[in-house]
């Protein structure tokens, strides 16, 4: 900003007693056109004229002389300087001595100069000197104090930006958790175990391409003889096709009044419908295929909206099986075909979407060529050969195309072999291979010295829980001790871990002993992450020899109000251990419950 001074003429104050030489010097002053010209015929009369001046037109420059009546030009230059500091002083002395100079200087004195060697001509030169001097020290003190000004605002303004970013990071720090806990909830959708069926083994693998996606699979045994298999893949990426793939989900009606299950064309019909009257002119849709599989027979009636082809290998050669009619969600009264298969020994079907079909990745095959090489060419089988198609297609470390996956990824592949099945949802990388089979998770039950003894192999998941909470509350009805060996688990859900509280507490309780032995230190850990210090006080360090002769226990195969109540009632118990349970369950729980809510019978907590 520049000085309003800097426009105005400097001002010049004279200072001499001899009235003939103080017009000499005002009219040398003058001739320069420069200046604004005063005089004052001694200090005193200066020193009335400086304390007169305003603040907004000072004097720049006072060239006064030393020897003066009633004040001298040193007593006036110490009383501007404290009451016109700014001005600057030229001394003018007919006595040019040492003491005084240096005096004169002292005081602030921009020049001493004798009388009777200095020309008009010269002054005016001091004069311009002593000007251009005042005006850089003026600029710096401009620029100082608008650098100051500016410093002060930066400041405030970084301190705005602090409390901005702060905002932003718990705000961002929110999303975050409400991604985790939006996650967690979705894969409350997913299967984490598959039915045993004689002959059959399935393989599944889950990729979202965020913390949450559009992409949905399942596989529902029905009754004992049937199996549903279903895929989805919602338009869109990330929350909303989340939600949109939470929609289909509870929209599903997969059995008739009687209990009989529906044909997959009119599941894709009713669900259809549903979707049209709630996102109709909103641009969502879903793609979905639906099949259902007579295990008894092997056929299975396939029906397909918009989605992707499903591949079918049938007895060495490979077929593609294309959509029975348009994405749900898209026309009211779609109406859907149905293709029916036969899944023969060495058969293998494979559904996936159409991320693994990215166009705009061109390093890579398309899926129709991968599956085909995959299936028709390649050695590997079940869980083995999906994630190498998906290492292929980029969406996993050390895969053969390194384009990346810009969309979520899902594949079920359901092979006409015996072998296990592996189903995984990408929770945990480590334990993304564990298999689900019946020969990889068991609960069995054996009897030795009034006590019940139940042990629990692989993974403790929800589909187990049912059938060992059953026997643990029945041994304590009878007054048994109860023993639970671990030695050979390797990982509790939430639904078990919950389970394991109710009958720790109902045994405490009933003040019957109920024994917890072989716990390895990953579940020792969980324990006590989720504050079961009741569980914990039960763990034992020994273990008890098993008794012979084991029976295993069969898993709830039925989708049940009862087996789903069963599962809130688990959540809910760990919930109320602490706080940071409350947070960590409660998204879960209000899915449980609103499915339990909605649809009667719904598969319930597959954590």
């Amino acid at each position: 900003m520049q000085d309003p001074q800097h426009d105005a003429k400097p001002r010049i104050l004279v200072v001499e007693d001899e009235a003939v030489v103080r017009k000499i010097l005002v009219a040398a002053l003058k001739a320069t056109g420069a200046y604004e010209v005063l005089e004052a015929e001694d200090g005193l009369a200066a020193r009335e004229l400086l304390a007169a001046r305003p603040a907004a037109a000072p004097v720049d420059v006072v060239v006064t002389d030393v020897m003066m009546p009633r004040m001298d030009g040193l007593a006036l230059m110490e009383w501007a300087r404290e009451h016109v500091s700014e001005t600057t002083f030229i001394i003018r002395s007919g006595v040019d001595t040492f003491d005084t100079a240096l005096k004169a200087l002292h005081l602030g004195a921009f020049d001493f100069v004798s009388k009777a060697g200095q020309s008009n001509q010269e002054l005016v030169v001091t004069v311009r000197n002593a000007v251009a001097q005042r005006r850089l020290v003026q600029d710096r003190q401009r620029l100082t104090t608008e650098l100051a000004a500016k410093n002060e605002r930066l400041r405030e303004q970084v301190v705005q930006l602090e409390r901005v970013v702060r905002l932003l990071n718990e705000q961002a720090e929110i999303i975050r958790n409400d991604l985790r806990r939006a996650e967690r909830i979705q894969r409350v959708l997913l299967p984490c175990g598959a039915p045993e069926v004689e002959g059959l083994s399935f393989a599944g693998v889950y990729r979202p391409s965020h913390n949450v996606g559009g992409d949905f699979y399942d596989i529902q045994r029905l009754d004992s003889r049937y199996v549903a298999i279903m895929m989805a893949d919602a338009a869109g990426h990330g929350v909303s096709a989340a939600m949109l793939t939470v929609l289909f989900k509870h929209r599903l009606n997969l059995r008739l009044e009687g209990k009989r299950p529906r044909p997959p064309s009119d599941v894709l019909c009713r669900v259809n419908r549903a979707l049209f009257q709630e996102c109709a002119g909103s641009g969502l849709f879903v793609t979905a295929v639906y099949g259902l599989l007579d295990t008894k027979t092997r056929e299975l009636v396939l029906a397909s909206a918009g989605h992707t082809p499903v591949a079918f290998q049938a007895q060495g050669k490979l077929h593609f099986v294309e959509r029975t009619g348009p994405a749900l969600g898209v026309e009211r009264d779609a109406v859907f075909s149905e293709r029916h298969l036969w899944l023969r020994e060495g058969d293998r079907l494979l559904l996936y979407t159409d991320g693994l079909d990215d166009p705009d990745r061109t390093r890579c095959p398309l899926a129709s060529e991968l599956v085909a090489r995959e299936l028709l060419e390649g050695d590997r089988q079940g869980y083995d050969a999906l994630m190498h198609l998906l290492k292929t297609a980029g969406g996993e470390p050390d895969g053969e195309c390194e384009a990346g996956l810009e969309d979520d990824v899902t594949m079920l592949l359901i092979s006409a072999t015996e072998g296990p099945s592996v189903l995984d949802n990408g929770q945990d990388r480590a334990e993304c291979a564990v298999l689900t089979s019946a020969n990889h998770a068991a609960v069995q039950k054996g009897r030795a010295d009034g006590a019940t003894y139940l042990t629990v192999a692989g993974r403790g998941t929800w589909v187990l829980a049912d059938a060992f909470r059953d026997e643990a509350m029945a041994a304590l009805e009878e007054g048994d001790a109860l023993v639970v060996d671990l030695s050979e688990c390797n990982y509790l859900d939430s639904t078990f871990l919950g389970t394991l509280q109710e009958i720790v507490s109902r045994g405490d309780e009933r003040g019957q002993s109920v024994r917890l032995q072989g716990v390895s230190a990953p579940i020792r850990r969980l324990f006590d992450e989720l504050f079961m210090g009741r569980v914990v006080a039960h763990v034992s360090q020994s273990v008890r020899p098993l008794p012979e002769g084991l029976e295993r226990l069969d898993e709830h195969r039925e989708s049940s109000e009862r087996m789903q109540r069963r599962i809130l009632d688990a959540h809910q118990r760990l919930a109320s251990l602490s706080d940071r349970n409350r947070e960590q369950f409660a998204q879960v729980i209000d899915a449980l419950r609103a499915e339990l809510d909605g649809e009667p019978g719904a598969k319930g907590d597959r954590q």
